[in-house]
């Protein structure tokens, strides 16, 4: 009977230190997550209360164009952070976000994302509604979305600006 008693007791000692641990990764990923964007925006550590629910635009491209396409227009004193996307294409194409000046960022092109590869009927979805640390476009910087072929592609972009 004490045999059961000791493996209860151990089993709920065990459990309730993986609780404790999983509670203490996530208040460290929430006070990561609350300092991180701020710091690319001001160029130091910040609070941010408004993280977790700041990646509240989306932009849509749904076209079968070759090169680039703005999806967001940059404004002055605000970063643009892409927060995810969803692709998917109908044929063999490379896809990539960049951000530059101009109508189709073609001054001062510099990549968000890497080329990601479809072949037809492929897709992709990175998406969180929380800023994830990609590269943010700099202020009065365009977004804007690269395709290598004239193929189908549907995109939703999911983005935030401060």
């Amino acid at each position: 009977m004490s045999q059961r008693i000791s493996l209860a007791r151990a089993f709920a000692i065990s459990i309730g230190a993986h609780l404790a641990v999983a509670a203490l990764v996530f208040g460290i990923i929430a006070l990561v997550l609350a300092f991180a964007p701020k710091a690319h925006a001001q160029g130091g550590i910040a609070p941010n209360p408004d993280l977790l629910t700041a990646c509240n635009q989306s932009a849509i491209y749904d076209a079968s164009t070759n090169g680039s396409t703005r999806l967001v227009v940059g404004v002055a004193n605000k970063q643009i952070y892409v927060c995810g996307f969803t692709l998917f294409a109908a044929g063999t194409v490379n896809v990539d976000f960049v951000y530059g000046t101009g109508g189709t960022c073609g001054t001062g092109t510099t990549k968000i994302t890497p080329a990601f590869q479809f072949t037809a009927q492929t897709g992709l979805i990175d998406h969180l509604p929380v800023y994830q640390g990609l590269v943010p476009a700099p202020v009065s910087n365009d977004v804007c979305i690269n395709t290598s072929a004239g193929v189908a592609v549907q995109a939703i972009l999911y983005w935030a600006q401060w």
